[in-house]
């Protein structure tokens, strides 16, 4: 497991699958589909990204996937973390921007993607529940929650309450990246 002070880099995908801004949004889609990703980046200047999102509202909007091109449905400003960032960085940056994706930049422009499911796979154990580490704030000042490992019952405590009023389980505290 990761620590939220790990750089991007080290759990980006790379490289990143990229698209001309003139490839038609139907054969975007089907890359999407053939490929099972969530998003292609546009070679265009400047460079955008293109998500199955952009697609699925652009059709719904009226947008004829054969005639319309994927510039047309590129998100408008590119945004982006440094591949030195941190994941800490990244959270917080989708968190801020409400994004399940970031292009990552580098001394050669984009050189990866990080996700949602990079950051989860990245920050979590087998133990740990994908609503665990979703519901973490990284904070130091109490109070911190807590979660029951056996049944999931959850407090919010200033101090670490060791066994679940509920079950008698054992409790974590779901405000500190377990290591």
């Amino acid at each position: 497991m990761e620590s939220l002070d790990t750089p991007v880099r080290d759990v980006m995908t790379d490289p990143v699958r990229t698209v001309a801004p003139d490839l038609s949004v139907r054969e975007a889609a089907t890359v999407l589909s053939a490929e099972d990703i969530g998003s292609v980046v546009v070679t265009s200047d400047p460079v955008a990204i293109v998500t199955k999102t952009d697609i699925i509202d652009g059709v719904a909007s009226g947008c004829d996937p054969a005639d319309a091109v994927v510039a047309d449905l590129s998100s408008d400003p590119l945004v982006t973390v440094d591949a030195d960032a941190t994941l800490r960085e990244a959270v917080d940056r989708m968190e801020r921007d409400g994004m399940r994706r970031l292009p990552v930049t580098g001394e050669d422009g984009v050189v990866g993607i990080v996700t949602t499911t990079d950051l989860v796979d990245a920050l979590t154990t087998e133990t740990e529940t994908v609503a665990g580490v979703l519901a973490v704030r990284w904070t130091p000042d109490p109070p911190h929650t807590y979660e029951c490992v056996d049944c999931g019952y959850r407090v919010t405590a200033d101090s670490h309450p060791e066994t679940c009023p509920e079950c008698g389980g054992r409790m974590r505290n779901l405000s500190v990246a377990q290591e």
